[in-house]
């Protein structure tokens, strides 16, 4: 993590990927957007069907060993060229930059951008919100980090040493979608409180449980 090519650690190594799908408007078929266990975002365009079923692009790599394998095609950046890394994590009493980003995506009303919600880190669960800002030269999307996206009322029941299974999910149609939240085997329902604004604001409501 503290090289200076971080995701150059991970194909060696375990990871924990968490997708979602991400489809512009107007489009036909959506891309992915994987986030990992170092906090990256990953960028896998839809270019095609095979049997009914999704291709994406990737680019091929090697391991130290001579293994090929497929990793996805783009390493997403910020709207200065630096790579996204979302989240904190701690590491033989080492803080560090990045961990477990969790993204889900988000069509903004208010400016008609198809933004990121991430949830994120391993020394206690951060959301932060990342605005669609441009498009790269290969058509990778390119996101701004606005800050940290706060949830009115949301109960804080204290660290939580497995936080990184909690994903995030948009719930309902039409401009104003809720945003539902995993806990374990319970799910939090946030309402979308329709404000003004590039950065959306939530307010939990009640927990939905699983037992």
């Amino acid at each position: 993590r503290l090289s200076d090519k971080p995701e150059s650690l991970w194909p060696e190594n375990f990871n924990y990927t968490y997708p979602t799908a991400y489809r512009s408007a107007g489009s036909s078929s959506a891309d992915l957007i994987i986030g990992d266990w170092g906090g990256e975002l990953w960028h896998l365009p839809h270019v095609g069907t095979k049997e009914g079923l999704p291709i994406f692009a990737g680019t091929t790599s090697a391991k130290k060993d001579g293994t090929r394998y497929s990793r996805p095609k783009h390493l997403l950046a910020d709207d200065r060229g630096q790579t996204l890394l979302i989240g904190e994590g701690t590491e033989n009493g080492i803080r560090y930059p990045g961990g477990a980003s969790r993204p889900v995506m988000y069509r903004n009303a208010e400016t008609n951008t198809d933004d990121l919600i991430v949830l994120s880190g391993m020394n206690g669960n951060h959301i932060r919100y990342l605005q669609r800002a441009k498009t790269g030269k290969d058509g990778e999307p390119i996101f701004k980090d606005l800050g940290e996206l706060t949830i009115e009322n949301l109960p804080d029941d204290g660290y939580d040493a497995y936080n990184y299974h909690a994903v995030l999910a948009i719930h309902g149609k039409g401009p104003w979608p809720d945003l539902l939240i995993s806990r374990g085997c319970d799910l939090a329902v946030c309402r979308n409180q329709r404000a003004p604004g590039p950065v959306p604001r939530f307010r939990f409501e009640r927990w939905i449980s699983g037992h």
